[in-house]
């Protein structure tokens, strides 16, 4: 077959009709997609021979929220003075779109809607908008509450008539005409009238309470936005680490079963033997021997066997092992286990030794994982990363520190206002609270995963002690050299990390 020759027709149908709209010589085209939803788009291909091919690639366009919201309204008010909120929003489909106002725990919905306040202050009010498809876009106007000023005393007519008829005789007659005014409406007003008169005489410290609290509150929640796209960031992150961590405790968990599954089976099997005379058949080099002392029985027959298999061990390994490990009475006491070993492969088909030791060395690998989740020298070396379980508790401490250290700020900037009430609006204190419970959450879940690789960590070395899970001693004492002492040094690693 001849390869296409350019040049190339581009046809395309957007909407699977079989009708191919967009003509072009071009490979790229530009379309935007009204209204989210899954299309069809067919591309038709001819070349300057005449020949053709066609292809279809279904396109999932994704709803896109509302954006570019604005609100129009006063943003200062008087306590109980009506007031009106506007909003406009745009969205790329051109949906109907709902306006949803929070107004102190009051939802008004629409726009324009109205609003009161009963109290003095700094007030915030969301709006979220929302179309038919489920986004919403969320934002936040503020607004100014004052106490109404006091009316200014009105001239009386009748006083006005009578001085200018009377003179200073009409300010008498007056004052004998005028219903004179209750002794409680003229005496000063109490303590509580008198932060009110400080503030009404200062008009200019309530303009810079007001002007420090909208950017304390601004900053505040810029701040939580911050730890919020934090913690989005890290959360899967977080989820990731624990289930690989939980995955690796159950990889251990079925291994460690397997082990003492067949180190017991050897054991069981060893204590039912009766004859030492099967004893000396397995073991080929000590047969003589063991029918010679098969008729002494019992435990004598047993030791003769085993001094001889002490003897073979030691000419093969002796030069390799610890002098601890390689004097005569740690050599009979594995000759006798070999014995046993025997007894079980001859009964069951499987050498339990064996199988105990190949899991055993494979559980090392798994062992090592477990390790680099609390060993930040290991978690380098075995996963490539400095994580561990306690830097993710550090990452989750800091998120709830600089939750903190904003909370801190707003109230260090607010503190001492003698004129206005700076409050944090509902929606951000629940915000924080969710974000805290979350987080700490968290970190509950790394800690109690601290705890259980230390104590699985205890348990392999409390294992790869033990001989019978090796098939040989130089092995065993390369693990209590080698193995053993690292796993020991992760746990007093891991303990120092909690400390600080």
């Amino acid at each position: 077959l001849e390869p296409p020759l350019p040049p190339y027709h581009y046809e395309w149908d957007l909407n699977s009709d079989g009708v191919y709209e967009i003509a072009s010589e071009s490979p790229i085209y530009t379309h935007i997609f009204e209204q989210d939803g899954e299309y069809p788009v067919s591309l038709k291909l001819t070349d300057a021979s005449g020949l053709s091919g066609k292809a279809t690639q279904i396109l999932i366009v994704h709803n896109t929220p509302p954006y570019d919201i604005q609100i129009t309204a006063q943003s200062t008010i008087d306590i109980d003075e009506p007031l009106t909120l506007s909003a406009t929003a745009s969205d790329r489909g051109n949906d109907p779109l709902t306006y949803t106002w929070l107004v102190e725990g009051e939802t008004l919905i629409g726009t324009p809607v109205t609003a009161s306040f009963g109290s003095s202050g700094v007030k915030t009010i969301t709006l979220t908008v929302s179309d038919p498809d489920g986004g919403t876009t969320q934002t936040s106007y503020i607004v100014t509450v004052k106490e109404p000023a006091s009316p200014e005393p009105e001239f009386d007519p009748l006083l006005i008539i009578l001085v200018i008829a009377f003179g200073v005789g009409g300010f008498f007659i007056y004052n004998m005409i005028k219903p004179k005014k209750k002794e409680e409406e003229v005496k000063p007003k109490e303590d509580p009238q008198k932060k009110k008169g400080f503030c009404e005489e200062h008009p200019e410290v309530v303009e810079e309470e007001n002007k420090i609290c909208e950017d304390a509150l601004w900053d505040l929640e810029s701040a939580v936005g911050d730890v919020e796209d934090n913690l989005d960031a890290k959360r899967d992150q977080w989820r990731a680490d624990i289930r690989e961590v939980r995955r690796t405790l159950m990889e251990w968990d079925i291994a460690y079963a397997m082990i003492q599954s067949l180190t017991k089976s050897e054991a069981e099997i060893k204590k039912d033997s009766e004859t030492v005379q099967k004893i000396a058949a397995i073991v080929k080099p000590g047969g003589s021997i063991g029918k010679t002392a098969f008729k002494k029985r019992g435990e004598e027959a047993m030791k003769e066997v085993g001094k001889h298999i002490a003897s073979e061990v030691g000419k093969s390994v002796a030069s390799e092992l610890s002098s601890t490990v390689s004097d005569v009475l740690s050599l009979e006491t594995w000759a006798y286990s070999e014995i046993g070993i025997g007894i079980a492969k001859l009964i069951t088909g499987i050498d339990p030794r064996k199988e105990a030791s190949n899991v055993r060395k494979e559980s090392t690998r798994t062992i090592n994982l477990l390790q680099s989740w609390v060993d930040s020298d290991l978690a380098r070396s075995t996963r490539y990363t400095p994580r561990t379980l306690q830097t993710c508790i550090d990452e989750c401490q800091q998120l709830l520190d600089d939750l903190g250290k904003a909370m801190d700020d707003f109230e260090n900037r607010v503190a001492g206002f003698r004129c206005v009430n700076c409050e944090i609006c509902d929606q951000t204190l629940d915000d924080i609270d969710k974000m805290i419970k979350e987080i700490n959450g968290f970190m509950k879940t790394f800690g109690d995963l601290i705890d259980q690789v230390e104590q699985r960590l205890s348990q392999a070395a409390a294992l790869y002690k033990r001989k019978d899970v090796y098939e040989d001693p130089y092995t065993w004492s390369h693990a209590q050299n080698n193995d053993v002492p690292n796993i020991k040094k992760s746990l007093r690693k891991s303990s120092n990390a909690k400390k600080k």
